[in-house]
């Protein structure tokens, strides 16, 4: 097989997995609100809903929408930030139309971002390959494609493995400008940075980092001295003489300016210039860093910077982009009861990420880690693969910074497709002549690829061996990490396979149950508003969320009864045999992490 076979190959792999991901999963607990706010950008051309993201990926899914002509009700529009209009607008858009049609208008949407993810795949495979190899190529497309974290949120309208692939395409193409600073690769890299943060409000971060990654390169040894690529001897000689000779030896500050300069102005024309210079003073922010307001009360806004001369500078920034911002800095403040390894907390832990990595990433990822570490000792990094891991290391400790709530490892895509750049090191050991490491990498590789296999379609709940599988995943990691509800299909084929059984449930919401529901699947409350509240539980079978069992001890009960089938690690069947009293005895108190 030749190598643009096995690329060929992978991609199409890619593809039709997500796909298939993208018909089985129910919508999730934020769709809805993509839904709404696309829907809402292609009506009114505003992009004040659903601001803490940032419009590119809803624009582009917001076409398949709009072709398939579906009912809208735009009655729950509310225009106060803290109420998030797009979760209802979303609602509201779920609640006008038939089963079918959602789940035809979710395919199309999710499909329509696959082109996004593809590219990532290509300039990943660029990327690995020009630094270590066609083998170097190989592992980062294995681990990327069969990635349970990237093909679980591929297969969703959030952002993040989009943003990731974005990512991945920004950062190669600075590199190649650092390499050859001409200008065609000077506007290049600039239209890049300035797609990345209309993916994702993390990359804002890409223009403090690019500017470090400048300097590292200038302050590193005299010119470019560096081996380049066997695409970038190509291009050298296809450039011609003269065409070398106006291009500087090293990247200078006046290109570097613009690379910046174009990058924020695709940033805001992906707003369409919408507020964009807009003085500080003339923002209301709701978090307390940018009001200065310290109480919690909804929808109280201020401005810390208003009478001082700092109100009087203009933003180079979309409005809603920096709204956006503010909001989940507000959100980051307040807080949110989170989970981790049996313990609940009011906020989060700097610690959260780390253990994402390790239950959540396949062993064979893990172990190609640390084989790619090894690799250090014989192979020493070049120039140009520090700033992979520099973008990787920076892009890690920024989000795990944000530690106001620990709940969503999707918030680190972006950074993993730079960690598995890291690990594509392991492709020399794959060519090379020790066989102990080359078999070890094999295994490594063949171990990632079973793994996802075996856990799909139930990437999004993906546990590995560390954490214990399906059954151990849920007593480590809890809500977008187990059960996001994308599993509700699932469960719904599962009661027409055992038409006999009649299953209670709460892991549907009572709209979805009277819409696509089977008749022997019946959602019901389980548990009150208050701590002392609870249910009795009469004999049957019950479908619950692992969020709810594992994050609520009046569910402390149902922990010591093995479930009858398990929905990946999302939603688990119990039978009771007798009746059994949900309310504990005593209620776990939260801890301060």
């Amino acid at each position: 097989m030749t190598v643009r076979t096995g690329k060929i190959a992978l991609l199409t792999i890619q593809a039709i997995l997500l796909i298939g991901l993208n018909w089985t999963a129910s919508c999730n607990r934020t769709e809805h609100g993509h839904i709404g706010a696309a829907v809402y950008f292609w009506h009114t051309g505003r992009f004040d809903i659903f601001c803490v993201n940032p419009p590119l990926t809803r624009i582009i899914s917001g076409v398949p929408i709009l072709l398939a002509n579906p009912n809208y009700d735009w009655k729950t529009y509310s225009p106060r930030r803290r109420q998030r209009a797009e979760f209802s607008l979303g609602s509201a858009f779920l609640d006008a139309n038939e089963p079918g049609k959602i789940r035809a208008v979710l395919l199309l949407a999710r499909t329509a971002l696959i082109p996004l993810i593809l590219l990532g795949s290509v300039y990943g495979w660029r990327f690995a390959s020009g630094l270590y190899g066609a083998a170097g190529g190989f592992v980062f497309l294995i681990l990327w494609v069969f990635s349970p974290l990237m093909l679980g949120w591929g297969a969703t309208l959030c952002p993040d493995t989009a943003s990731a692939a974005l990512g991945l395409v920004g950062l190669y193409t600075f590199l190649r400008w650092l390499r050859r600073p001409d200008w065609p690769r000077t506007l290049t890299a600039g239209v890049c940075l300035g797609l990345m943060p209309l993916t994702k409000t993390t990359w804002v971060i890409a223009f403090p980092l690019y500017f470090a990654l400048w300097a590292f390169w200038r302050l590193t040894g005299p010119g470019n001295q560096t081996k380049n690529t066997t695409e970038d001897n190509a291009e050298n000689q296809a450039a011609g003489g003269a065409d070398r000779a106006r291009c500087p030896s090293r990247p200078g500050f006046l290109r570097l300016t613009v690379i910046l300069a174009v990058g924020l102005y695709i940033l805001n024309m992906g707003y369409m210039f919408d507020g964009s210079f807009r003085p500080v003073k003339k923002y209301q922010f709701l978090s307390r860093a940018l009001s200065g307001i310290q109480t919690e009360e909804d929808n109280q806004t201020g401005n810390r910077f208003k009478d001082s001369w700092l109100g009087n500078i203009p933003v180079p920034l979309p409005a809603d982009f920096v709204l956006g911002i503010d909001i989940q800095k507000s959100d980051f403040e307040r807080g949110r009861s989170s989970y981790l390894n049996g313990v609940t907390a009011p906020r989060g832990w700097k610690s959260y990420y780390l253990w994402v990595v390790l239950f959540k990433e396949p062993i064979g990822t893990l172990l190609l880690f640390l084989l790619a570490v090894g690799t250090m000792f014989w192979y020493p990094p070049r120039r140009e693969e520090l700033p992979v891991l520099f973008t990787a290391v920076t892009l890690f400790v920024f989000v795990s910074a944000q530690d106001g709530l620990s709940m969503h490892p999707r918030y680190i895509l972006p950074a993993m497709g730079f960690f598995y750049l890291f690990a594509a090191r392991t492709g020399r050991l794959l060519t090379g002549a020790n066989r102990p490491a080359k078999a070890a990498a094999a295994i490594g590789l063949a171990a990632v690829v079973l793994a996802s296999l075996m856990w799909y379609p139930h990437s999004i709940s993906y546990f590995n061996t560390l954490a214990g599988g399906a059954a151990g995943g849920p007593r480590h990691l809890l809500d977008s990490s187990a059960d996001w509800g994308q599993a509700k299909y699932l469960l719904c084929d599962y009661c027409r396979r055992h038409p006999e059984e009649s299953i209670l449930t709460n892991a549907i919401g009572p709209a979805e149950a009277k819409k696509f529901s089977p008749a022997n699947l019946r959602r019901v409350e389980l548990l009150g508003d208050r701590p002392d509240d609870g249910k009795e539980l009469s004999p049957g079978l019950y479908a619950l969320s692992v969020n709810d069992v594992f994050g609520d001890d009046r569910y402390t009960p149902l922990r010591g009864i093995k479930p009858i089938h398990r929905v990946g690690a999302a939603i688990w069947i119990y039978r009771i045999e007798r009746p059994l009293r949900l309310t504990a005895e005593k209620q776990r108190e939260e801890k301060t992490p």
